[in-house]
């Protein structure tokens, strides 16, 4: 959560009033790091393609290298 919104519920806890405003501000919070989460996980995969490729060649490489 960047700094300002963190203040930003700081502030907002000093006031027993102010629970709506704070569950919204952690369910954006929410949303984002679940936006976070599904990009590494694409990353991740992309990641795992490129890795087994290299594998791949690799292994390809270590058969040519048999004959």
């Amino acid at each position: 959560m960047p700094i300002e919104r963190l203040r930003r519920y700081g502030e907002l806890c000093r006031d027993p009033d102010t629970i709506p405003e704070r569950i919204a501000l952690l369910r954006e919070h929410a949303d984002a790091v679940d936006r976070q989460i599904e990009q590494l996980h694409r990353r991740r995969a992309r990641l795992d393609e490129k890795l087994d490729w290299y594998d791949g060649e690799l292994e390809r490489l270590s058969e040519a290298q048999k004959l």
